[in-house]
């Protein structure tokens, strides 16, 4: 009983976000995502088998957080090209990088919010795996297919 009161206000909280996203999304503009952002929302419709409510909802997820996080890329790029001071430079840089972070991080859990359980362990094995604890990137790195990143 109560796993089914969790599920149910986990559902209305997802209703909620999804509301909040529509409303502030432009709706004349057309919507670009980054193609990691497009590879990311094509495996969660695929190996997730999301509902119509469910892929509703996490297309406005991914759509909204890849138009902040393409402003952000570009407001990286304009800040590296001012002629600001490199001290002014730095800050804003940083301040971006966190920006950009935030956006993931709230992205992430918009996303758990919409899943089922079953649905949010997929999500976090396969298709969002953890950073691993010790640093061992190069060339073509992939987090996915690493034997490192993934614990087995």
């Amino acid at each position: 009983m109560a796993g089914k009161q969790n599920h149910t206000i986990k559902l209305s909280i997802a209703q909620l976000v999804l509301s909040l996203l529509l409303l502030t999304s432009s709706a004349g503009n057309a919507q670009v995502i980054s193609a990691s952002d497009s590879l990311l929302l094509e495996s969660l419709k695929t190996e997730l088998k999301l509902n119509n409510t469910q892929q509703t909802a996490i297309d406005s997820i991914i759509y909204s957080s890849s138009a902040e996080l393409l402003d952000i890329d570009k407001e990286s790029q304009r800040a590296a090209r001012s002629s600001l001071p490199q001290e002014e430079q730095d800050r804003l840089m940083t301040e971006l990088r966190e920006r950009k972070k935030s956006i993931k991080e709230s992205r992430h859990l918009s996303i758990r919010l919409v899943l089922n359980v079953d649905q949010i362990t997929l999500y976090d094995d396969n298709i969002k795996p953890g950073k691993p604890a010790v640093l061992h990137m190069g060339i073509n790195h992939d987090r996915a297919n690493c034997n490192v990143c993934i614990p087995k």
